[in-house]
């Protein structure tokens, strides 16, 4: 990969990274919210979409591996994609409990071998009735 190619995936990391920053800081900062279940169902699939890019081209930096200089980008210095799934989980969070799924969460745990958010399988398959009522 060339330079120019890593710094053109890094400037969209930033902002995937941004949006949803401010997406949970804007709702964090609203308080409780009125919102319905589309408007919240459409945030969460939004969220979803932006954390499947992040997390995509996370995974084409490493592999990239950059000449073995990864360690000197801030971006893996300071640990962006920690800080951005710790971001995106607050949120969704924040996102699910009103919509009732939030106990689901605790159940068995599925990880994948990358670096994906875990998954809950209950929660998946509730998640998939909720949304098709």
């Amino acid at each position: 990969m060339t330079a120019t190619a890593a710094n053109k995936i890094l400037s969209r990391q930033e902002g995937i990274r941004r949006r949803i920053e401010g997406a949970a800081r804007s709702r964090i900062a609203s308080g409780s919210s009125t919102e319905g279940k589309g408007e919240l169902q459409a945030r969460l699939a939004g969220l979803e979409a932006e954390w499947a890019k992040f997390d995509a081209n996370n995974g084409i930096l490493f592999e990239a591996n950059l000449d073995g200089k990864l360690d000197e980008l801030p971006y893996f210095r300071d640990d962006v994609f920690g800080t951005t799934r710790d971001n995106y989980y607050s949120y969704k969070g924040i996102l699910i409990d009103p919509l009732g799924l939030r106990s689901v969460l605790t159940e068995s745990t599925v990880r994948s071998k990358s670096r994906d958010p875990p998954l809950t399988i209950k929660w998946l398959v509730a998640l998939k009735h909720y949304l098709l009522q």
